[in-house]
């Protein structure tokens, strides 16, 4: 249950997993170097690894694998055959959506993120058809085409609150829990059961009223806001009640974020102490960094500039002060500061970087290599 319910105490430490290409047993055992920020079952925190986790479990308990678990289990007496797990999968569909995402005031199609080491956590690839199916399943109590595939004791225990996850800054969101897998909630009065998701160039919302015996199935192949606005209008709608303005005030969510990403540039800036210089020769920072939980950060020395490689993720690293240096890198707004550490002896054995707020630098030692 802890597994499932983001009370586990890690934060989300994504960069992991993002673009690595561990695998998810070496993901598993990666675990135990990430820092938490909380006490066990004390905090809501949104955890992929944990989903991960409990996914590979499932997997070793049977004897299988969490991916034939969801196949034979679900997919198959659901007939959801337009469903798939892998990239792979979905780039051999002919009808397969593609991804795109919002740069600069741009609209852009992207390459299809991979999340085969962390599955369990997101990676099903689906249609609104067979994601009714899914909500069928669950509106049936269980039961899908008189065949019961979940029992009924086990849909309330999912249902059921596990983990408060706060206040919602919406005032129609009220009750804001963790089930097992879902997020419940009372939205104007009306009992819902929902979850999104979301990964480069893809977005979703599936949304449930138990109560009423209605739901509905969002997706979208841009990193838009739409899936959400769009479920609470429909919500609004299917419950007769007076309408929300929802897109407006999703528009001013995303001008406070722009906002937001000006002001924390700014004060990175105001920071910064000018007139410095790297205290070695650019070259010298070249090499290979690890960490055990993160694994390998790639510093190379191109052109005559630095160049950084995080799993699939490359920047150009850009003199900040002393021996600071800002990572640009697509997935952040703002540079991160990376900053090398210089030895007693003169060498560089350590860089740092802030991969996960709430936590210290993430540090990676460099990899002296033989001769």
């Amino acid at each position: 249950r802890d597994l499932v319910t983001h009370r586990c105490g890690l934060p989300r430490h994504d960069y992991v997993w993002y673009g690595s290409s561990a695998t998810r047993p070496q993901l598993v055992q990666a675990l135990r170097h990430l820092e938490p920020t909380a006490d066990l079952r004390t905090t809501y925190q949104y955890q992929n690894l944990m989903y991960m986790t409990a996914g590979y479990l499932a997997g070793q308990l049977t004897d299988s694998s969490w991916e034939d678990l969801l196949r034979k289990r679900i997919l198959e007496p659901l007939g959801m055959s337009a469903t798939s797990t892998s990239v792979a999968e979905l780039k051999s569909c002919a009808v397969g959506a593609r991804p795109h995402e919002s740069r600069t005031g741009k609209v852009r199609e992207v390459p299809y993120r991979s999340l085969d080491a962390v599955a369990p956590a997101g990676a099903i690839n689906s249609s609104v058809n067979d994601m009714v199916r899914w909500m069928r399943l669950h509106l049936g109590g269980g039961r899908f085409e008189a065949k019961r595939l979940i029992s009924s004791k086990s849909l309330r225990d999912m249902y059921r609150p596990h983990m408060s996850m706060g206040q919602d800054e919406n005032a129609e969101i009220q009750l804001l829990s963790y089930g097992l897998g879902w997020t419940v909630m009372s939205y104007r009065g009306h009992r819902v059961i929902t979850h999104s998701g979301g990964i480069d160039g893809f977005r979703c919302r599936t949304t449930m009223l138990p109560d009423e015996g209605a739901g509905t199935v969002v997706l979208s192949n841009s990193d838009t806001a739409l899936p959400h606005t769009l479920t609470w209008e429909i919500l609004d709608t299917l419950l007769g009640l007076k309408s929300v303005a929802w897109s407006r005030r999703a528009k001013s969510e995303s001008r406070r974020e722009q906002v937001a990403q000006r002001e924390a540039r700014r004060r990175q800036l105001a920071g910064r102490t000018s007139g410095t210089k790297p205290s070695h020769r650019l070259d010298a920072y070249k090499g290979t960094y690890h960490h055990p939980g993160y694994g390998e950060l790639e510093v190379r020395y191109e052109k005559r500039k630095l160049v950084a490689r995080l799993n699939d993720l490359d920047g150009r690293l850009k003199h900040f002060h002393y021996d600071t240096f800002e990572f640009h890198g697509r997935r952040w707004p703002t540079p991160l500061l990376l900053s090398f550490t210089t030895g007693a002896d003169g060498g560089i054995p350590q860089l740092a970087l802030p991969l996960q707020e709430g936590v210290a630098d993430i540090v990676f030692t460099r990899v002296v290599t033989e001769g």
